[in-house]
């Protein structure tokens, strides 16, 4: 399992979406932590 970190500005724009925004967001949110940089597109980006 992999640590996911998130910034004030990120929490502040996701308390912006509606519950059903949200919930897709940390359903895809677990998925990185799950899968980590092996997760890839389109869910993810590695940077380089």
């Amino acid at each position: 399992m992999w640590d996911v970190e998130v910034t004030d500005q990120f929490l502040d724009w996701w308390r912006t979406l509606s519950s059903e925004q949200q919930e897709a967001l940390t359903d895809r949110v677990d998925l990185l932590a799950e899968r980590g940089p092996d997760l890839g597109r389109p869910l993810s980006v590695r940077l380089p």
